[in-house]
This record gives structure tokens, C-alpha cells and sequence, in this order.
């Protein structure tokens, strides 16, 4: 049996959001229409709802940057909102299929799941996770979602998060998980500013009791920390300090060597 380092997600077969369900079908006709757009008259009849509710959703949608409007005969195209999701969905599939082969040669040679994580707002969201090849081992399913403020995967990209917002998180109550979590501020900030100088965050259960991790920053071209990479391990198997500063020493070798490649592909 694996260990887990999954989220906890429900699932059920209750039936979709009606105004989720009629933004998807709003934003899909209008992708279908590109680039000459559609009248949101001629677009409430095609989707067979009613005008005010249309409207409503319309007005909404452009507000938020979602849809824009034409000065010859206000047809509704898809907004700079879209763009600039899309252009993160490829940055974040072009990071994974760069970093794949890394992350597999990492696990490779210190035997541990190894994971690929960016932030997400107040989470840390798993990219990308190559398994450990032992029979009792960690795993994370892709898409998972983890807290900012605890593991070393969080604490790497809350430490190179701006400061505006890094000050939004610590202003906020930090949550216990387990005994190790941190959840004095003044702990955490102290903590942040020391990945910041070594270039690498660990996880002594801080999450989970009987996980631990070290994780360091991946950046692109312009210095940004666009994701972390981190080893994770049973706290069990006790790795000897020289297996630790091993590990460590491939792990900066292999977000340095990501981040190449991810100038490669750019330049």
C-alpha cells in the first residue's frame, strides 16, 4: 500500500451550477465564433435563454474581462481575461513537459517521489509527481491542492511570493496541521527569509505527521519563482544526514537545470 500526500476531495454526481453551466456555454459559443463575434441578442437565442439572464451574465463577463464589445455593432468577442488564462495554462504545460525528464532523473537517483508544485493564490497546486520505485512509498495525484503555509514545496513559493501578497498571507491566522505546523508569524517571516538566503525549504511533518520533504525554487529567465521541486520521503525510513545534503545537492542541480531548459525553449 502507498503512502499519501493527496488532498481530501468529494465527489458526487449532484448536477452542475445553472449560472456556471451557462458561462461555459456563453464563453464556448463565443470561442466558436471567433473572430467576428456575436451579438448578445443573437447569442441568447442561439443558447435558448432569456434576455435579461443573458444580459446579466454578458454584463458580468465583460466587467471581468472576459468578453469585450465591438464599436461596429456591439458583437462580443472573448476578453483579455481568456488570453491571459490561456497563456498561463501553456506556461504551466510547457513547464511540466520541460521538467519531466528532471524530476524523473532525480527520483531515480535518490529513490523518493519527487514532485513539481506552483502557486496557486493561497495554494500549491501539484503539476507534475514521479513516484518512488519502492513498494511502500509517497504519491501525489496531479492537481492536488496544499495549503501555502505548510510543507516545503509551500513555504518555497510563499518565500518568493511578492511581498504585497506574502503579507497578505501572513496577516492571516496560520493554520495548525500537525505539532510541527508554524503558526506564528513571526516564526514563518524569520522562516521565509531563510529559504530565501540557503535556496531551499524543508517539511518536518508539518503538513502531515509521517511526511517529510526539501524543496527548492525553479525561476524563469527574468529570476521569478515559477514553480518548487521537492523530494519527498517517509519520515520512517530516517535517511542519514550524508543521504540528506545528497539529495540536496541534486535537487539545486536540478531546478538549475530546468530553468535552462525553460530559457532554451523561450530564446
Amino acid at each position: 500500500m502507498d503512502g499519501t500526500i493527496e488532498s481530501v476531495e468529494e465527489y458526487s454526481d449532484e448536477p452542475l451550477v445553472p449560472a456556471v453551466e451557462r458561462t461555459h456555454r456563453i464563453l464556448w459559443e463565443l470561442h466558436m465564433a471567433s473572430p467576428q463575434g456575436i451579438g448578445a441578442s443573437k447569442l441568447a437565442e442561439k443558447l435558448d435563454l432569456p434576455r435579461s439572464s443573458a444580459y446579466r451574465l454578458v454584463r458580468s463577463l465583460k466587467v471581468l474581462g472576459y468578453l469585450s464589445e465591438t464599436g461596429v455593432g456591439g458583437r462580443l468577442t472573448l476578453g483579455p481575461s481568456i488570453l491571459d488564462i490561456a497563456r498561463s495554462a501553456f506556461r504551466s504545460h510547457d513547464l511540466v513537459s520541460v521538467a519531466r525528464p528532471y524530476l524523473t532523473r532525480l527520483s531515480s537517483i535518490c529513490g523518493q517521489t519527487v514532485k513539481l508544485s506552483a502557486e496557486r493564490g493561497n495554494e500549491v497546486e501539484v503539476l507534475d509527481c514521479v513516484e518512488s520505485p519502492h513498494p511502500f512509498r509517497l504519491s501525489a495525484r496531479i492537481g492536488s491542492r496544499f495549503p501555502i503555509t505548510a510543507g516545503a514545496a509551500s513555504k518555497v513559493l510563499l518565500a518568493y511570493m511578492p511581498e504585497t501578497l506574502q503579507s497578505r498571507v501572513l496577516d492571516e491566522p496560520l493554520p495548525r496541521f500537525t505539532g510541527n505546523s508554524i503558526t506564528d508569524r513571526n516564526t514563518m517571516a524569520k522562516c521565509l527569509l531563510e529559504i530565501r538566503r540557503d535556496g531551499v525549504a524543508s517539511d518536518d511533518e508539518e503538513h502531515a505527521l509521517g511526511i517529510r520533504a526539501i524543496a527548492a525554487p525553479v525561476f524563469d529567465s527574468l529570476g521569478r519563482c515559477i514553480a518548487a521541486v521537492s523530494i519527498a520521503y517517509l519520515a520512517a525510513s530516517n535517511p542519514a544526514s550524508s543521504d540528506l545534503a545528497t539529495w540536496e545537492i541534486h535537487l539545486r542541480r536540478c531546478v538549475q537545470e530546468i530553468r535552462d531548459a525553460l530559457v532554451g525553449v523561450s530564446s
